[in-house]
């Protein structure tokens, strides 16, 4: 996997500085940005967020969820706002029957947010369902019971011979269950896909995968050495494609 960052976009940039979000572009075929956590959201953030979104930030346990919450739901208002031109205080989000939520009002926006550690990774999508995840690199605890349960079998042979005790194992299991995730987000279904039933390899970059008889295009990606992120969208001619509009 190599770095694809690409160099931020100043007007986007701009806004999200002057509320207080430190954020970076990834390069993709679809805007995402990399949202970090380095202060609690300033106070116009919270103009841009719904009664909904503030009282479920409330129910968060640890400060620093609920903040990464805020930010990433922040960044996401002020982002679509400049893509789709819908005011942030007056977005409205409603959620498909598997718990994706989209953007009312503007049938052709597609969103996906991803959290891990104290980093966000917010998408939009004009015209295409789309999926992102973020994974920190860590430790895997049970991957083999992880691997036996959520990965195929030949997923399962490729760690293998990767060796658990090889440093590039855990960066190998997290890349594979990104794009599951990214996928499965794409079909707008998520985990209630079986991860298991959908062959996506350790092989890194792009690739086509075949998920409950659509086809999704993903892309594994690394960035600084420590984190993994997987993007997916659908595949435009897919005769099956979930709608969430």
């Amino acid at each position: 996997m190599v770095n694809r960052e690409v160099p931020d976009t100043p007007y986007e940039q701009s806004i999200l500085e002057q509320h207080g979000l430190v954020a970076r572009r990834i390069a993709a075929p679809f805007p995402i940005w990399l949202v970090k956590l380095d202060n609690s959201p300033r106070g116009p953030l919270f103009g841009c967020l719904s009664e909904a979104e503030r009282a479920r930030a409330d129910r968060f346990r640890h400060v620093r969820h609920r903040d990464r919450y805020l930010a990433a739901h922040g960044a996401l208002r002020l982002l679509n706002e400049l893509h789709f031109g819908i005011p942030a205080a007056r977005q409205r989000y409603h959620a498909n029957a598997f718990g994706k939520p989209y953007l009312a009002d503007a049938g052709d926006a597609y969103n996906s947010i991803s959290y891990t550690g104290d980093l966000a990774l917010v998408a939009s999508s004009r015209g295409e369902e789309i999926g992102v995840d973020a994974e920190l690199i860590r430790p895997i605890e049970d991957a083999q019971g992880l691997m036996r349960l959520h990965y195929t079998q030949r997923e399962q042979r490729s760690l293998e011979r990767i060796g658990a005790r090889s440093p590039r194992f855990d960066q190998s299991f997290l890349a594979i269950w990104a794009r599951k995730e990214a996928c499965a987000k794409a079909l707008g279904r998520g985990l209630s896909i079986p991860p298991s039933s959908f062959e996506c390899g350790a092989t890194r970059g792009r690739l086509i995968v075949a998920v409950c008889g659509e086809l999704v295009c993903s892309e594994v990606l690394a960035v600084d050495g420590n984190l993994v992120i997987a993007w997916a969208k659908c595949r435009p001619y897919s005769s099956n494609h979930v709608s969430i509009t």
